[in-house]
């Protein structure tokens, strides 16, 4: 319990600007700190519980290390439970699974059981939709919110590489083929991107549109291809970007909300790709990209990272401006954001922050 307290203090001393006094965006914007707790000890370490004000409160997933769960905007923490081996988690409902397991429980945002799945695969909650994938990533499979299999597909290359986008699916392979399957579990579209002296995807995205869709492919070279979807529905390369240095794991590459602009990481830093205009940005990042998220307009974006060290936490205006930067002290574990709520997962204590009119 010292040892939490001691924790923490040092990260409020680090930080003390930011949880005690709003943090300057641009004039008619401010990040305000609304409050912090202890999760551990479920105390509160600053703020009072707030008044909603008219705004309806939301509820934000988190996780600190081995504890996750939900906690509202008002600061009820709805749900708490241990780690077992990982646990799967949206804005909604969470997954928390063993390594070796017969089934896998879906469950509320207060904890409560919604569904149980009767296999031993691994669960993947995004947008919305449920799916496991085999422990041996050669195969996957959708469910419906009943627990009964929508549809189940198997392959006979490693999956490497996975991401949602609203009615469809997309996945890159270790033999170098990404896929687009619509809802009824079919491969609508196949792009294959051999080419390099290794060939494997190990990034893949589709904007929410699905005009554009990106690929990150290959080792010597690793390229990111951004393919546009032409008039009879077959993808075409609109941009290959080729690069000396090169990931050997499933890299972040994603659009924002709106679709315009695709992010992609790098080991110096993060590529802001601009489809619009057609322009290039370079964000310099220092340690591994933790998370990335949007404000709800696409506008806006909070970017964590973090090194052995430190972490830092960044807002950006798009196209890519410098709001605000802050170093964190302590150990940090997660950021979420909901509308116009940032929440920070630091040492055992949850930071619930909010974007106001300054």
């Amino acid at each position: 319990m010292r040892f939490r307290l001691l924790l923490t203090i040092s990260f409020l001393v680090a930080i003390g600007f930011l949880l005690f006094l709003p943090a300057g965006l641009e004039k008619e914007r401010v990040l305000r700190p609304l409050w912090s707790m202890d999760l551990y000890e479920g105390r509160w370490l600053s703020g009072d519980r707030p008044d909603a004000e008219g705004d309806k409160p939301r509820v934000i997933p988190y996780r600190l290390g081995d504890v996750y769960g939900y906690v509202s905007t008002e600061g009820e923490l709805l749900f708490r439970e241990k780690v077992l081996a990982d646990v799967a988690i949206d804005q909604k409902r969470s997954a928390n699974y063993q390594m070796v397991s017969r089934n896998i429980m879906i469950r509320g945002q207060e904890g409560l059981p919604e569904v149980a799945l009767q296999t031993s695969q691994y669960p993947i909650l995004q947008d919305g939709r449920i799916f496991s994938i085999r422990t041996d990533r050669r195969g996957l499979t959708e469910w419906e919110g009943d627990g009964s299999v929508r549809w189940t597909r198997s392959f006979q290359d490693l999956i490497t590489a996975v991401d949602v986008c609203g009615s469809h699916l997309t996945l890159g392979l270790l033999d170098g083929r990404a896929v687009i399957i619509n809802e009824t579990g079919e491969t609508e579209v196949e792009y294959d991107t051999t080419g390099s002296r290794l060939d494997a995807v190990f990034g893949v995205a589709v904007s929410p549109d699905r005009r554009l869709w990106a690929v990150v492919a290959g080792i010597d070279p690793q390229r990111l291809l951004l393919l546009e979807q032409g008039e009879q529905g077959a993808y075409q390369p609109r941009e290959v970007i080729e690069f000396s240095d090169s990931f050997r794991r499933e890299v972040f590459v994603g659009f924002g909300p709106e679709g315009r602009y695709l992010f992609f990481e790098r080991p110096a830093g993060l590529l802001v790709i601009d489809a619009l205009e057609q322009e290039r940005y370079e964000l310099p990042v220092s340690g591994d990209i933790r998370d990335l998220n949007f404000s709800p307009e696409g506008k806006e974006m909070a970017l964590l990272t973090a090194d052995s060290k430190r972490a830092l936490f960044q807002v950006y205006s798009l196209p890519p401006r410098s709001r605000l930067e802050s170093t964190l002290s302590g150990t940090v574990h997660s950021m979420h954001r909901s509308g116009s709520y940032v929440l920070l997962g630091i040492d055992s204590g949850l930071f619930l922050y909010r974007f106001e009119e300054g």
